[in-house]
């Protein structure tokens, strides 16, 4: 009698934990299907560097905004966490690219 409750309380235990992870891949699922996500490895420096202002519009569009010359891209990651990409300039060509996250 005492093996079958243990065997009960593990199955149950099991169902929750089953439960629990398939909740958790459905919410994962969703945030990457409705939510517009690029990663931020998507500004690649190994393409920036060296490029003008212009080569970088070409690629990537126009900036989100453009702070102290830097042309800076948001990027939305997972869950909705707010991601920017900042691409320094120096005499029009690009030098380095950065990320912060938060809002700057």
């Amino acid at each position: 009698m005492e093996i079958e409750e243990k065997h009960s309380g593990v199955k149950k235990f099991l169902k929750i934990v089953c439960v629990l992870l398939l909740v958790y891949a459905v919410f994962v699922s969703l945030e990457i299907i409705l939510n517009d996500t690029k990663p931020p490895y998507i500004y690649n420096e190994n393409i920036i560097l060296g490029k003008t202002r212009d080569e970088v519009v070409q690629i990537y569009g126009e900036p989100d905004f453009i702070f102290c010359g830097d042309y800076c891209y948001k990027v939305t990651c997972f869950f909705s966490t707010q991601h920017y990409c900042y691409v320094e300039f120096d005499d029009k060509v690009a030098v380095n690219v950065d990320d912060a996250c938060g809002y700057p």
